[in-house]
């Protein structure tokens, strides 16, 4: 089988940036929560999972080698309506974007790819994701501060599962 690295994003060793909160909920405690509950279904699937948090919108190089898959787990902030989640890849790593993005979208009922090339992304993460030695992502399914999410950041496992569906369903493609 597989070996899938999980980053919990914005666990506390971003250099100052702490990550998103809302009121009690914080992005730390959410992301780490469905990490672990994804982690549960792939490796119940067959797969390895190696959790970091070291927490950067970045691909470690150093972690992703021999993987099949890379993916940088966040929450985002600052929703407004019409704001969605979000997958943000490289133009070649539309496959496994494309399927993670498929499962936001089954679970909030939208979701957006973004082409970090195109959308203008920090240049730091772009290049760092460019010089990935397997496919890598940022994965920012939800927004923790949109009433329509809530639900979802309170019980953070539908986002694991719904993580763990995608990888499936991109490393059954590969």
């Amino acid at each position: 089988m597989s070996t899938i690295v999980l980053d919990m994003g914005h666990t506390g060793h971003t250099g100052g940036r702490p990550g998103a909160t809302h009121g009690a909920l914080s992005e730390a405690s959410i992301v780490r929560r469905y990490v672990c509950r994804a982690a549960d279904v792939l490796e119940a699937a067959g797969h390895t999972v190696e959790i970091i948090g070291a927490g950067a919108y970045s691909s470690r190089q150093s972690y992703s080698s021999g993987a099949s898959a890379y993916v940088a787990c966040h929450v985002n902030a600052g929703w407004k309506p019409g704001y969605r989640g979000a997958v943000f890849t490289l133009p070649t790593g539309g496959g496994l974007a494309a399927e993670l993005a498929t499962e936001i979208e089954a679970l909030t009922g939208s979701s957006r790819v973004w082409d970090v090339m195109r959308a203008g992304w920090t240049r730091h993460a772009w290049a760092l994701i460019a010089s990935a030695l397997c496919p890598a992502v940022v994965y920012e399914p939800v927004f923790i501060d949109c009433p329509a999410h809530l639900d979802l950041c309170q019980a953070p496992d539908q986002i694991g599962e719904a993580l763990a569906a995608g990888l499936i369903a991109y490393l059954r493609q590969s």
